[in-house]
C-alpha cells in the first residue's frame, strides 16, 4: 500500500528522510520500528514505510501493560504494521503489568 500524500510530505517523514540520509544506518541493514500504538510511534512507522518502501523493515509492537486496554491498542498497531509495510515481521510483547490500585 502506497502512503497516502500528506504522509509523504510530513515533518515527521522528513526528519526520518535526513537521518537516514546522513548515513547512521547503512543501506543494507534492516530497519526496526518498535510500535505501542501511540501516536508517536504510529507516526514514525508510516513514515518509515513512505521514506524507505526498499529497505528491509520489521515491526516490534508492543503491549506496555500501562494501563487498561493497551493490549488491544497494540494490536490494531500490528494491523496498521501490515497495512504500510509489505511482509513486515511482528513481535508483539508485554512488557509490563497494570497495577490495580
Amino acid at each position: 500500500m502506497t502512503c497516502p500524500r500528506a504522509v509523504a510530505a510530513s515533518p515527521v517523514t522528513t526528519a526520518l528522510a535526513t537521518w537516514l540520509a546522513a548515513g547512521y544506518v547503512e543501506p543494507a541493514v534492516p530497519l526496526v520500528v518498535a510500535c505501542s500504538g501511540g501516536a508517536d510511534s504510529l507516526a514514525l512507522a508510516v513514515a518509515l514505510a513512505a521514506v524507505a518502501p526498499e529497505r528491509a523493515q520489521s515491526a516490534a509492537v508492543v503491549d506496555h501493560g500501562l494501563q487498561d486496554g493497551s493490549a488491544q491498542v497494540a494490536h490494531r498497531a500490528a494491523g496498521l504494521h501490515d497495512r504500510f509495510h509489505a511482509g513486515v515481521e511482528e513481535d508483539l510483547q508485554t512488557v509490563g503489568e497494570r497495577e490495580e490500585r
